[in-house]
């Protein structure tokens, strides 16, 4: 797994979400969220190596899978030509195989540079309350290594309070960040003509988030020490600008050479 220039893009596994009066909702990772960001890093230079819970290639977000969130035809075919070639590659790693969580230590986490966690509701599934994630995330924190999430993607933070002992407060109390709003969340739930179990703005600030939103569908950026937050698709490209300078301006070599703080 050791790699140079890298970024960890973690996925979730889930491919629908239950909603509170029981129905199903397809679901996945949405497209732009994860397109925009991961094309500029890649033409920068860092390789992304995704990974999930289980391992299996993960579904993409139907509502995703349109041109309005991309502003022009063009981009949006371009988002599709993109996923086709990511899909058809299958070595370990990529997006049709991601490692799954289990499989990760602290030696494999080392060498990567950064985290990235897009968005669409299915973090809301398996991401927030996966103890393997969270040994993955807290290293990231602990090293202060540049760490993205967008949209729905921050829930995956809490994680973490299951990888650190239970009399330990959220590393990321206190911190500024933003996520997908109720208010934009609303929207959905008007959609489905029903509501979800969980939000993940009233998620964060009840871990200890000091959460920032703008108004719906606008776009907005958070960064605070190592987190980068991006509200909601809209904010997809000044994301992707954030991440990939906290990326290389981050010096790897001085994690590389130091012992690890557990």
């Amino acid at each position: 797994m050791s790699t140079a220039r890298s970024v960890l893009v973690v996925l979730s596994g889930a491919k629908d979400i239950n909603l509170k009066s029981g129905k199903s909702q397809e679901t996945g990772f949405f497209l732009s969220e994860l397109y925009v960001p991961l094309n500029m890093l890649e033409r920068a230079g860092y390789r992304p190596i995704f990974t999930n819970p289980t391992g299996e290639t993960p579904n993409m977000d139907p509502l995703s899978d349109h041109m309005v969130w991309f502003g022009a035809p063009g981009e949006y075919n371009k988002a599709k030509a993109w996923l086709k070639d990511h899909l058809e590659e299958q070595s370990e790693g990529s997006l049709t195989r991601p490692i799954p969580f289990s499989a990760w230590g602290e030696a494999d986490l080392l060498p990567i540079d950064g985290l990235f966690v897009p968005g669409g509701h299915a973090p809301m599934v398996d991401l927030h309350n996966n103890q393997n994630l969270g040994y993955i995330i807290h290293h990231f924190h602990r090293h202060a290594k540049p760490s993205g999430l967008i949209c729905h993607g921050p829930v995956a933070l809490l994680s973490v309070n299951l990888a650190i002992p239970m009399d330990q407060h959220w590393p990321y109390t206190g911190y500024k960040m933003t996520a997908y709003s109720d208010k934009e969340e609303a929207f959905n739930e008007l959609l489905w003509r029903d509501r979800l179990q969980l939000h993940v703005e009233d998620a964060l600030k009840d871990a200890g988030a000091r959460y920032e939103a703008r108004w719906p569908l606008l776009p907005n950026v958070v960064e605070d020490r190592e987190l980068i937050t991006g509200q909601g698709p809209t904010s997809a490209w000044r994301f992707g600008e954030a991440l990939l300078a906290a990326l290389n301006t981050y010096d790897l070599s001085r994690v590389q050479s130091t012992p690890s703080v557990h």
